[in-house]
Formats: structure tokens, sequence, C-alpha cells
């Protein structure tokens, strides 16, 4: 990929709006496992992280190495936010 195609819109909305969004995640619920170390929540932090790897492999596969394209990484990034929300949802129900 050359420099004019990295500012393209399509890169930008395809590529970088999932790969914020994935950083985003790993940020919370790296925050939640340091809050609260229960097995739960390594549970959900691990699973977090691989959908999220496999996404962004996906993803660098797709802009990167020109492979064919499809929405799995964003449907991964779509699952790994559903988990988050239960995680967090679950932690703030622990805590009362």
């Amino acid at each position: 990929m050359t420099i004019k195609g990295i500012m393209k819109v399509e890169f930008l909305c395809w590529y970088l709006l999932p790969t914020l969004i994935g950083l985003i995640l790993l940020i919370f619920t790296t925050r939640l496992i340091l809050r609260s170390r229960n097995v739960r929540s390594i549970f959900f932090s691990s699973a977090i992280v691989l959908i999220l790897a496999f996404s962004q492999w996906g993803l660098i596969q797709i802009f990167f190495l020109d492979a064919w394209p499809t929405f799995l990484p964003h449907i991964g990034t779509g699952l790994a936010t559903a988990l988050l929300t239960i995680q967090i949802i679950w932690d703030k129900k622990s805590y009362e």
C-alpha cells in the first residue's frame, strides 16, 4: 500500500477505525482485569484479546497484503465489544 492509499477514506473507515476501537477495547479490558482479579475477568479478557488479535491479523492481511476483503475482522471487533460490555456489567454487579 502506498502513501496515497493510506489517506483514502476507505482505509480510514475500514482499517483505522476498527484498529482504534480494538485498542480502546484492549485498554478497558486490561483495566478491568487489573481491578478485579478473578477467574471470570481473566477468561473474558483472554477471549477479548484473542478475538482482537485475529481481527487485527485479518485487517492486516486485507489492507497490506491485498487479500480478499471480508467482514470477519469487523464482526470480531463487534463480538469483542459485546464481550467487554458483558464483562463490565458483571464486574459492576459483583461490586454491589
